[in-house]
């Protein structure tokens, strides 16, 4: 199994802020301009997307991972788990919310959107673990915001 590391740099308040993700499923690809982790069937399950364990602070935030559906749907599968999303902290050892994404929810771009509090500064890590059983596409760049 390869693992991909992603860095993803932007220039914020003339400094240079990088965000570091990681893949142990699936391939790097560009999609409409952007970075995304493609995983097919055969890749099998595991964590699309993991990272960046950077510190928040304190408070509400929402968070919102771009995923997309690479295939025709099989109308057997269709009410199906094929992912979930989490927020994690404690080296992935707590999950603070997580939820699972059934295929009838899952379009060629998808927004998954999670509402979560932290109560105290922490590391976190947002991720996609695919079931293995639906090829889809993650965008390496998942968008956090504080509320």
């Amino acid at each position: 199994m390869q693992q991909i590391i992603i860095i993803h740099g932007i220039e914020k308040n003339q400094s240079e802020l990088t965000e570091i993700y990681y893949s142990a499923v699936g391939n790097l690809v560009e999609h409409q301009g952007a970075g995304f982790i493609k995983a097919d069937i055969i890749d099998g399950p595991g964590f699309m997307l993991y990272g960046p364990y950077e510190y928040f602070e304190k408070g509400k935030y929402n968070l919102e991972f771009g995923i997309h559906y690479d295939g025709i749907k099989d109308k057997t599968k269709i009410n199906n788990s094929v992912c979930f999303v989490d927020v994690a902290t404690n080296g992935g050892n707590t999950t603070i919310i997580q939820k699972k994404i059934h295929l009838d929810k899952i379009d060629k771009n998808q927004k998954i959107e999670l509402s979560f509090e932290l109560i105290k500064d922490s590391a976190l890590e947002f991720r996609v673990y695919t079931y293995g059983i639906a090829p889809l596409m993650v965008n390496i760049h998942p968008q956090i915001i504080r509320i």
